[in-house]
């Protein structure tokens, strides 16, 4: 195995927060879709008491996070079983703080309505986002496909084959002698390197074949390993020993590929989402840009430089406050 493992980013999943429960529960519904077809927006979903919960409450607490987080999948049976209990719990422990008078406090008010303003700033962004006009994505992807080509090359590539002398079953200093002895072995007979391989290398897979590996990209590779197989210069060419996690390795160099243009078919369909996504960031950009750039719009630098003193004190305050 010379390969570096290559591990997909976490899955983003459809979470939820108590905040996000307790401003949705006081607030009410602050966007809902249409239930599923056949599917009574007015069913209840889960109860406990006078508390209720409702198809579309459900639907609309699915839509508030989806657009929160950015997520297009929808919710499965199990999680939204869960979004059930939890809107249910959330409402009636809302009805608690309702009844102890909690909105009127100062602060918790405040807090309800940055919530509240916060999610319907970014409904009137969705919605002006929905008007923006549809532009010329074919044509514009085309033009980025060709004002950029030399972002849009395939990596160079190397066609190798290599002989890996494990460690399992033997110190590392046995494996690098016998990696030597095969190395001298296929420098005094090239031809021979594949009947090493199939004779002596520890990676299973490819001494079926010789030890040939195909062709390969350097990020595909453990870093030593990329390092000494594309310093090769011809095909022939064998390597030094070179030490990897797996144990050593012999590289030969069979062929080389120079980086070469993408065919645009091939990536058009990237092109065409990132030409869109930039386009739409532009058009949402200037948007918010004309708000903040108003003449009637000022911000006092002398209260965010005391927020920021009163939020960020310094260490030896922090510890004083700790000793009171």
């Amino acid at each position: 195995m010379v390969f570096a493992r290559l591990t997909g980013g976490p899955r983003r999943r459809l979470s939820v927060t108590l905040s996000s429960f307790l401003a949705f529960s006081l607030a009410g519904p602050l966007f809902a879709e249409s239930a599923a077809p056949g599917l009574d927006a007015t069913r209840v979903v889960a109860q406990k008491g006078e508390h209720q919960i409702t198809v579309a409450d459900v639907e609309a607490f699915v839509a508030l996070i989806k657009q929160e987080r950015g997520v297009t999948q929808n919710p499965d049976r199990n999680t939204l079983q869960g979004i059930a209990e939890m809107l249910l719990t959330n409402r009636i422990l809302a009805r608690e703080a309702q009844a102890m008078g909690l909105p009127e406090r100062p602060a918790v008010a405040r807090q309800l309505q940055a919530e509240r303003e916060r999610s319907l700033a970014r409904m009137r962004m969705d919605e002006f986002m929905d008007a923006v006009p549809e532009a010329d994505y074919a044509a514009m992807a085309r033009e980025d496909y060709l004002a950029n080509k030399a972002e849009y090359l395939k990596p160079e590539q190397v066609k190798v084959a290599h002989i890996l002398i494990g460690f399992k079953g033997r110190t590392a200093g046995k494996a690098r002698e016998l990696a030597e002895e095969l190395r001298a072995r296929a420098l005094e007979d090239p031809e021979q390197f594949a009947v090493l391989a199939a004779e002596n290398s520890n990676d299973i897979n490819s001494r079926r074949k010789g030890g040939d590996l195909g062709w390969v990209y350097r990020q595909q590779l453990e870093k030593p390993f990329a390092d000494a197989a594309f310093a090769l210069k011809e095909p022939g060419d064998i390597s030094p020993v070179v030490e990897t996690r797996y144990g050593y390795h012999i590289i030969r160099l069979d062929g080389r590929k120079a980086p070469a243009p993408i065919p645009f078919e091939e990536i058009e369909e990237q092109l065409l989402e990132k030409v869109e996504r930039e386009y739409k960031l532009v058009k949402r950009k200037a948007y918010v840009d004309a708000i903040q750039a108003s003449e009637d719009v000022t911000i006092d630098a002398e209260v965010i430089d005391g927020l920021a003193a009163e939020m960020n004190p310094p260490p030896a305050a922090v510890e004083a406050m700790k000793d009171q």
